[in-house]
This record gives C-alpha cells, sequence and structure tokens, in this order.
C-alpha cells in the first residue's frame, strides 16, 4: 500500500487535474486506485472536484468520505491529522496506491500542514508548481527539506513553449542539486483553461436566444467586437474557440465574427439582435446570448471567471492525460512509489 500526497506552491496549479489523469494511469496499469481530499478552508465539506475524480476514476466509496474537511483556519484544525487518517483508512483497503489531494501553499502554516499529514500516513509527496514566469523553486525545496526527503518528485504544470528550454537549464538543475526530481515539464495548452458557454451564460445572469444545444462548448478566447466591418475579419481571425462581446446593435461586427471560429455571440447593452442575424447564428449552431451590463461590465465579469474556471469536464481531462502520456516520468514514478 503507497499513499502519494499531491501538493502545490500555490492554488489552481493542476492537483485535482494530476490526480484525476495520474489515477487513470495507474489503473490502466491494473493498480487499484483510492482517492480523496484532505480538507479547505472556509466552505463546506462539498466539494465539486471530489465529486468530478471520483466519478472519473469509478471509486465507490461515499462522498462523504471522500470529500474535504471543512475548517474555518488551520490554526484551529486540532487534530486533523488524526481525521486525516480516519479518511485514509476507511479509502485504503484493497487499494494498491491511494492519491490524496493536498493543501496548496508549501510553506507557513500550510507547509507545516502538509508535513504533518504526510508524516501521519507515512506517506510520498508529489509537488506541483505552476509556471508564472518567476523562476520559483524555493518552496520546493524548503518542503522537501520538511518532510525529509518524502518528495519523489516535481511537476512543472503550464509552461509555454518559448519557456520551455529556460525551465530546462535554469530550475530542473536546481531542484535535482536539490534532491527534487523533475517528472514532468507540462507544456501549456489553453484549451484547459477554457470556460463552457453554460459558465458564461450563468455568471453573466444571461439570456440564450438560439441554439441551447451548444452550451456545453468550450470557450478558450474571449474578443471585444469594436471596429469598423471592414478590418472585422482579419481581426476575429486571429483567435480560435472564443466567445465576441459586441453590442446588440452591431450586426456587422456579428456577421463577421460568425464567418469565424466563434463559439457564442454575447450581445450587451440588453439589445436583441436583427432577425436576419439571429436566424443566421441559429443556422450555425452559434448561440446569442443577451445580457444587461455593458461592453465593461461584461469583460469585466469574464476576466474574473476564466482565471477560476475549474478541472470538471472529460474533455479537458481526455486533453490532460494526453499531455501528461507525453511529458510525465511514469517509470521513475512508480519506482518512488514502490509499484
Amino acid at each position: 500500500m503507497t499513499a502519494l500526497y499531491v501538493t502545490s506552491v500555490e492554488a489552481s496549479s493542476g492537483k485535482t487535474a494530476i490526480c484525476a489523469s495520474l489515477g487513470k494511469r495507474l489503473q490502466t496499469d491494473g493498480k487499484a486506485v483510492g482517492y480523496f481530499k484532505t480538507l479547505v478552508i472556509g466552505r463546506a465539506a462539498k466539494d465539486s472536484d471530489t465529486e468530478f475524480v471520483a466519478k472519473a476514476l469509478g471509486l465507490k466509496e461515499s462522498p462523504e468520505v471522500l470529500a474535504p474537511i471543512s475548517v474555518d483556519s488551520l490554526a484551529k484544525a486540532a487534530g486533523l491529522s488524526d481525521k486525516v487518517k480516519a479518511r485514509y483508512a476507511a479509502v485504503s483497503p484493497g487499494k494498491d496506491v491511494v492519491l490524496i489531494e493536498g493543501l496548496s501553499g508549501l510553506t507557513g502554516d500550510a507547509g507545516k500542514t502538509s508535513a504533518e499529514i504526510v508524516a501521519a500516513l507515512d506517506a510520498k509527496a508529489l509537488a506541483i508548481l505552476r509556471w508564472d514566469g518567476r523562476d520559483a523553486g524555493e518552496d520546493l525545496i524548503s518542503f522537501g527539506k520538511l518532510v525529509k526527503g518524502r518528495v519523489i518528485g516535481a511537476v512543472i504544470n503550464a509552461v509555454p513553449a518559448a519557456m520551455t528550454d529556460h525551465v530546462k537549464s535554469f530550475i530542473v538543475p536546481v531542484l535535482e542539486a536539490n534532491g527534487i526530481k523533475t517528472l514532468a515539464i507540462l507544456p501549456e495548452d489553453r484549451s484547459l483553461l477554457s470556460a463552457s458557454v453554460a459558465d458564461l451564460v450563468k455568471s453573466l445572469d444571461g439570456q440564450v436566444l438560439n441554439s441551447p444545444e451548444a452550451s456545453a462548448e468550450l470557450v478558450e478566447n474571449v474578443m471585444v467586437g469594436a471596429l469598423s466591418i471592414d478590418s472585422g475579419l482579419d481581426y476575429f481571425r486571429r483567435k480560435a474557440n472564443k466567445a465576441v462581446v459586441t453590442r446588440g446593435d452591431r450586426p456587422d461586427l456579428q456577421n463577421a465574427a460568425l464567418e469565424t471560429s466563434t463559439r457564442v455571440l454575447i450581445l450587451t447593452n440588453g439589445i436583441d439582435p436583427i432577425p436576419q442575424l439571429a436566424y443566421r447564428a441559429a443556422e450555425k449552431g452559434v448561440p446569442m446570448v443577451k445580457v444587461q451590463k455593458d461592453t465593461l461590465g461584461t469583460l469585466a465579469v469574464l476576466e474574473e471567471l476564466l482565471p477560476s474556471v475549474r478541472f470538471q469536464d472529460e474533455r479537458k481531462l481526455e486533453k490532460f492525460s494526453q499531455i501528461m502520456a507525453r511529458n510525465f516520468d511514469f517509470k521513475a514514478a512508480y519506482t518512488a512509489l514502490d509499484l
């Protein structure tokens, strides 16, 4: 029996994606896999991440067992290690490996709490660093010392193609000099940051005017329609799989957007489209969504929504699993986990 605690330098780094993808690969390789999430701070115990991973891995445990423990703060998390051990005891029977989605943050109270959990479960740890342009490896190194060599490796996630050589030349050697092997450098893929049309509609309190069956389509980019028709086509061709935000009384821009790879037209200021454009959008299966906000207000909502989109879509899991298959050193990980 092996326990693997998956943690990260900061939130939204890919812990859920790693757990789901690694779990599916382990199952494909004939291993019995368990999973649970340790805790969340300041929200209800029901957690959509655990529901998604449980479904992806076909787990039979009850949601109460897999869902994280809810605490107001780490300072008030007395007896946490014992509670996590009880969860582990409920999940681990019959499993070859249990993936434990841990806390974000490798230093301070978060790092100490993670180290306590790792020690209590006699677990190994996998640490994730999401690339953000900084040569940040100090937190990983500090955590490795805190858990006394239990880190089996690091994953550097969402690395732009132009920065791959830099990461290999300047970050990987520093980590390895401090006893942390880099198991993967995962390339950035914008489709993993996408939101569904339905997500956009909900966040904007919008009214879907046509093609509701396309609500599951994924939006990777947002563009603003504020140009003349002369340059509209060239402009909208710059990005694919996009949402176009424009006033409802700009049929010229709506028409140009429909000539390109557009997932949804968001019409601002509460203005309906002209019938000809509504018909054309329906014919192409591109939803038109009417919102009451103006263009700037709509953009503000979308800018807040897109970075926080959760990894809870089977299409994203399939894409991420393909990225993992090409870039993750499964052999080294399995050896470190005695699998």
